[in-house]
């Protein structure tokens, strides 16, 4: 197996993020890394997701109203 070294530069404005967001609200940080390649594929993580070991949250927003599922989830979720 390949060790990978991954360097991703992390694109935010790091005072305001101190001053109006940390610890304070959450914040969606749309395109945060340049050139970002996710190293897991989709088939892994939803793998992932339905083991019983491995910490696993599903959020999804419906009707205007967000949901979270916590721990291992069916693959009936997943779809």
């Amino acid at each position: 197996m390949q060790n990978k070294i991954i360097n991703h530069q992390f694109n935010i404005n790091w005072p305001d993020f101190i001053k109006n967001y940390w610890q304070k609200r959450p914040l969606l940080i749309k395109q945060g890394f340049t050139n970002f390649i996710d190293p897991t594929s989709a088939n892994d993580l939803a793998g992932l997701a339905m083991e019983d070991d491995v910490d696993s949250r599903l959020i999804s927003y419906q009707d205007g109203s967000w949901n979270v599922t916590h721990g291992s989830s069916s693959s009936s979720y997943l779809i």
